[in-house]
């Protein structure tokens, strides 16, 4: 339930102090409101609470002081760390510039074993974040920001401080939306279609169709007659996945995939 809207043209600088309105009305009907019910004609206590927080890996990482998705520590459930790597390229006034990467190899043997002679990875080894040093780390960062480098947060928020019922991580889970519909299903079409990366030469793999497979799935795609309940008609994925909705491309990958790439 949205309770407040940023219209912009900038993300607040301190979106703390547009929470503390609605942390404070929290806390008073944390201890109940005289409330009327006209069914059974009674009074009653009406109390509410908040329990779960969601959103895209951005909002959440603002809302809860991380540090994102692309920092050293990214992950908001475990301190699983990325090895940086520096790309170089150029901008479009032809100057030289730098930008550090990192990426995200689960590393053995921390959280690894042998199965069949493969080296598997046991991510519920993985050394997991909790409330409390969740809490630790935002407060060392805030008496000195570099901290926030070797943690991944960078502050508390007051949903976590001043409410009981908001526990970090497990108040803040990963989202299907956001995560599988509108971010794998979209790089799982560009691989199929051979256009995930811009040197064509490495998008040449086993697993991709050629451009008039790919053309012709989009066409086979208009044709399915699929009940009204699962929404939109199903659209040419070839020509129009770029206004693709999470409920079409939870569609393609639940219903239509399988049938449409079959031999």
């Amino acid at each position: 339930m949205p309770f407040g809207l940023c219209p912009g043209p900038s993300q607040p600088k301190d979106l703390d102090s547009f929470l503390i309105p609605f942390v404070d009305e929290l806390k008073s009907l944390r201890n109940g409101v005289p409330a009327y019910d006209a069914h059974s004609q009674q009074t009653f206590l009406l109390k509410a609470h908040l329990v779960l927080v969601t959103g895209d890996t951005p909002g959440v990482s603002k809302l809860f002081h991380l540090s994102g998705h692309n920092a050293k520590h990214p992950c908001r459930a475990c301190k699983l760390e990325g090895t940086p790597y520096v790309n170089y390229y150029k901008s479009k006034k032809g100057q030289e510039r730098q930008i550090t990467t990192h990426y995200y190899l689960p590393r053995p043997p921390a959280a690894s074993f042998q199965r069949n002679g493969a080296i598997c990875i046991d991510v519920s080894k993985f050394p997991s974040r909790t409330k409390e040093n969740y809490k630790a780390n935002g407060l060392a960062s805030v008496r000195n920001p570099e901290e926030a480098i070797q943690t991944g947060i960078k502050g508390i928020s007051p949903l976590v401080l001043l409410l009981d019922t908001v526990h970090f991580p497990i108040s803040a889970p990963f989202d299907v939306m956001h995560l599988v519909y509108l971010g794998f299903v979209r790089d799982l079409c560009r691989l199929l279609s051979r256009s995930f990366l811009k040197a064509a030469p490495l998008n040449e793999h086993q697993g991709g169709m050629s451009e008039k497979e790919w053309q012709q799935l989009g066409i086979d795609m208009t044709r399915i007659g699929s009940p009204k309940d699962w929404g939109r008609n199903a659209r040419n994925i070839e020509k129009h996945i770029k206004g693709f909705k999470a409920e079409e491309l939870s569609n393609f990958l639940v219903h239509y995939l399988l049938p449409l790439t079959f031999n």
